[in-house]
């Protein structure tokens, strides 16, 4: 919609460039005659500009009708009337706008944008127009030109809102369904008595009731020893000196009535 507003501003101010041409072309002393031929000849427009000028608004149409590949076809072929044609020279500003659509393209067709500007330096000695004319297309095409980069930033900032907006809503309805999940589960786990866990094959209880007898330090030590570690390992890992760790070693076979540190880890194992 607002590429077509722009569109639609940009073409009306070509026709009224047209209007202005013709007017000129009618005389300056022969204003009378002009106004007569605005009832009754469309102020001297031709059946040639007529064609031109539907040419040039099939061609923007059509802009919005192709596909991203082609759609660069469109601002060429506007380039080119302009340069073979008088009329279309006046059209110029619509491929200019076009083209400026495709300023954030990254392949060869992004050199349509250059066609406009082209068609600009060749028109001028090839039809002759006057300076005030020249400015007048120059200054509606840098206008075209700002519209078109101003819409396509605002279509952007757009689509990057929707896609926010959707990716939002996508997540949001992946946490509805998360959490339904979640609370089922919870539900399910509440209906289920109460079980005590398990113990696996091979793994030792927490502290087994052969070990009820020596410290919390002492205890530690001793897994430490069913775990492999020797005494250097055992200090660091317990931070505790080696001498300390040896004489935790000492009353834990006291204690137990083992004979070595082998015996230690075969207790723990069997609990």
């Amino acid at each position: 919609m607002e590429r077509s507003t722009d569109k639609l501003f940009i073409y009306f101010a070509c026709l009224a460039l047209l209007a202005m041409r013709a007017l000129g072309d009618a005389g300056a002393a022969d204003v009378a005659a002009a106004t007569a031929a605005a009832h009754g000849g469309m102020l001297g427009i031709g059946a040639t500009d007529v064609v031109v000028a539907l040419a040039a608004v099939s061609a923007a149409a059509l802009n919005e009708a192709l596909p991203t590949r082609t759609r660069p076809l469109a601002p060429i072929a506007l380039g080119v009337i302009a340069i073979f044609s008088p009329t279309g020279f006046l059209f110029l500003p619509l491929a200019c706008y076009d083209a400026a659509r495709e300023l954030h393209r990254v392949d060869w067709l992004r050199a349509c944008i250059a066609v406009p500007a082209v068609a600009l330096a060749a028109a001028l000695p090839l039809h002759g127009t006057g300076f005030a004319e020249s400015f007048l297309v120059a200054a509606c095409s840098a206008l075209a030109v700002l519209l078109s980069m101003r819409t396509n930033r605002m279509l952007a900032r757009q689509e990057t809102l929707y896609r926010t907006r959707d990716d939002m809503m996508h997540r949001a309805q992946q946490l509805l369904h998360e959490n339904r999940s979640l609370e089922a589960r919870l539900a399910a786990l509440d209906e289920q008595p109460a079980r005590q866990p398990q113990r696996t094959q091979n793994e030792p209880p927490s502290r087994p009731a052969t070990f009820a007898c020596l410290t919390d330090r002492e205890f530690e030590v001793a897994r430490l020893i069913a775990d492999g570690f020797d005494n250097r390992e055992i200090a660091a890992a317990a931070y505790m000196s080696e001498g300390t760790v040896r004489n935790h070693i000492s009353s834990i076979l006291m204690k137990l009535r083992l004979k070595n540190r082998t015996q230690i880890a075969i207790a723990y194992w069997r609990g």
